[in-house]
């Protein structure tokens, strides 16, 4: 029944982080893969998650099944420290449900959308995150495009003009040119991946005010909360949309803001103006969530919510962030003072946030640095900037500004 199977398509990440292991070059640097790294070229682990861990070891009783819904003091203390300011009670509500990371959330809602309007699409920025198009795949989901690039252009103080928001307008229509009543779109939180430039809160009000004229549902993606601004100002245009919007649905990930990748902790919340409309999609998320993975894995979510519920231990992981957080700036900052005015950041390191900046450098150079320097960066010119660290961050800057800067 194989003889005519089809060559599995590889995730173009994966295969580059392999093909660094196997690279002989001493000072290469791999710019791939999306986790943070310290200053010792090491993925960071926190204390405070170290800190945890023990907690967790000396008074942890049992590691029973927790149910389809996953870590009830998780979901809970998800919606208190996150989101019980964002969404109030009296208007909004919220059913949260622990999920094997972000990326299982996203498919939980797929399968929502799939099962309740089959003819559902999904709208998706390009350039966004490669995995979002295998998870459509799998959910057998219709893809949409849009250039998040054409919407970035919109994002300066000028588009508050009547004329600006007529421009705004005008290029929202041709962006989404065919969008329908009961389509869906992908939208990320702060941080974006992989261009590492977000919208303004002004340029979020006319999306949203366009979206839900339009009849579209809106799936954000908050993978980087706390890694932009602080924990609050990240997500304040969750808060913005929920004026917008009857129904939306809030995918987050904890592998980077608590540097806990291979636990794969996730959380799919549920907003709603309806409270019967918010228990069943709650019970259909449980019931997806059953098929894919039965229940999701506890270790991660009590790392979370061991942190969350202690006051010594949020604030060393407040801490944390902050480090990880003015770290990733002064690496933009030193970058931007030996590129400054250069094509090839698109407007610059400094104005980024988060650990990727998206450089415009052609595949075939791409290639070349890669091949003569050793220095890995996906295809698409997504860069992480966190790879940098003392010992690298020159060899870096000289390689492209005489391979890439000098041979333009």
């Amino acid at each position: 029944m194989f003889e005519d199977i089809k060559p599995t398509i590889e995730n173009s990440i994966l295969k580059l982080n392999d093909e660094f292991n196997q690279c002989k070059i001493t000072n290469k640097i791999n710019m791939t893969i999306g986790v943070y790294y310290g200053e010792d070229g090491q993925c960071k682990l926190f204390e405070s998650v170290k800190n945890a861990e023990k907690y967790i070891l000396r008074h942890q009783k049992s590691k029973s099944y927790l149910g389809l819904s996953g870590c009830q003091r998780f979901n809970t203390l998800v919606d208190e420290v996150f989101y019980c300011d964002i969404f109030k009670p009296s208007q909004h509500f919220v059913k949260t449900i622990n999920t094997a990371g972000g990326s299982a959330a996203l498919r939980i809602v797929l399968d929502i959308i799939k099962k309740n309007a089959s003819h559902s699409r999904c709208w998706l920025a390009i350039p966004a995150w490669s995995n979002y198009i295998n998870i459509l795949e799998a959910a057998g989901i219709k893809l949409v495009s849009y250039q998040y690039l054409n919407i970035l252009k919109l994002n300066t103080p000028l588009n508050q003009s009547i004329q600006g928001e007529h421009e705004i307008s005008k290029i929202l229509e041709k962006e989404f040119f065919g969008m329908r009543k009961g389509d869906v779109v992908i939208l990320q939180g702060p941080c974006h991946n992989p261009t590492g430039t977000d919208l303004d809160t002004h340029l979020w009000k006319c999306l949203f005010n366009f979206l839900s004229n339009k009849g579209v549902i809106p799936i954000f993606d908050c993978a980087y909360i706390g890694l932009s601004q602080d924990l609050q100002k990240d997500i304040e245009f969750l808060g913005i949309a929920s004026s917008y919007f009857e129904n939306l649905f809030v995918c987050t990930s904890f592998s980077k803001n608590f540097t806990i990748y291979n636990e794969r902790v996730g959380a799919l919340s549920i907003i709603s103006k309806n409270k019967k409309t918010a228990e069943l999609l709650e019970k259909q998320a449980c019931y997806s969530a059953n098929g894919l993975y039965f229940m999701p894995p506890h270790h991660g979510a009590a790392i979370v919510s061991t942190i969350l519920s202690s006051d010594d231990l949020f604030s060393e992981w407040k801490s944390d962030i902050v480090e990880m957080r003015n770290r990733i700036v002064q690496l933009r900052t030193f970058l931007d003072s030996h590129f400054f005015n250069s094509k090839t950041t698109q407007g610059g390191f400094s104005s980024k946030n988060g650990i990727f900046s998206l450089l415009d450098i052609t595949k075939s150079k791409l290639l070349e640095l890669r091949h003569e320097y050793g220095i890995f960066i996906d295809e698409t010119g997504r860069a992480n900037i966190s790879s940098l660290n003392p010992d690298n961050i020159n060899y870096f800057i000289s390689a492209l500004k005489t391979h890439i800067l000098q041979s333009a």
